[in-house]
């Protein structure tokens, strides 16, 4: 049997129901003895033979139904994961924290970089690009965030219940204790108000000859400038900051004072 659509297939087997109905009147013909002959046997067998073919063919039918089934369940359980996957790296890619995004460098530039400097292609070339104008260099640096493998290398005493998302959030306080720290400090003492300049003459008083060239901030700072509370947990995420060489204490004059290590 080769059907190539419902309709044929239809047709077929109409085909043959249409014999089983022939059976059947000559199956009554057949139980007459009046009637009995070699012609009706042959017909019967021949029937016989269809009916064979029939049941051959819908066993393989029902099979081949089986299996196409069982290949549609995998694939759509295979398209509802691929859905779910797809879903959470759009949910990754929207939310991967600022910290974690590093600008990646292309091939050649990173191949050329490992060079020594002597061995590095400088291409010549007779024009002279025009000297564009300097950019400011920003008042303040920025300590880097803190890596997953560097938070693991802290000993467990050390960090306690405090997770790597709150360390990183007291990198950004510091970031920003410091911009504004310095941000007053970079403008002209003469045009600070009262308040301000009474602040800058404080920060000024702060320096020694360790912090000569260096940032650095004092507790007092962050309460002021970022509004946070001075608690043993700060103290704590100061300390894993120094484990990992973020920062480095200086104390006198009654202060502790927290370089950052660039």
């Amino acid at each position: 049997m080769h059907c190539q659509t419902i309709q044929e297939l239809e047709d077929h087997f109409g085909c043959k129901l249409e014999s089983l109905a022939t059976c059947m009147d000559l199956a009554a013909v057949a139980l007459n003895p009046s009637t009995r002959g070699t012609e009706c046997r042959d017909q019967l067998a021949s029937i016989n033979e269809d009916l064979c073919e029939m049941e051959l063919i819908l066993m393989s039918l029902r099979k081949c139904i089986k299996t196409k089934k069982e290949e549609l369940s995998t694939a759509q359980k295979l398209n509802e994961d691929l859905d779910h996957l797809v879903k959470d790296l759009n949910h990754m890619m929207e939310n991967v924290p600022h910290h974690l995004q590093v600008k990646k460098k292309d091939d050649q530039q990173e191949c050329q970089e490992r060079l020594p400097l002597q061995e590095r292609h400088v291409q010549e070339d007779t024009y002279v690009l025009p000297q564009l104008p300097k950019l400011k260099k920003p008042a303040s640096p920025r300590l880097d965030f803190i890596m997953r493998d560097e938070y693991t290398s802290i000993p467990k005493y050390m960090k306690g219940r405090i997770s790597y998302e709150e360390l990183n959030s007291m990198v950004e306080v510091i970031n920003e204790t410091i911009r504004k720290k310095y941000q007053l400090m970079s403008k002209p003492k003469n045009r600070l108000t009262d308040k301000k300049r009474k602040n800058y003459i404080k920060y000024k008083e702060q320096e020694t000859k360790e912090t000569k060239g260096a940032y650095f901030f004092v507790p007092e700072d962050l309460t002021k400038l970022c509004s946070l509370r001075n608690d043993g947990s700060v103290r704590s995420r100061l300390t894993m900051l120094r484990h990992c060489g973020r920062l480095r204490e200086v104390r006198g004059g009654g202060l502790t004072r927290h370089l950052l290590v660039l």
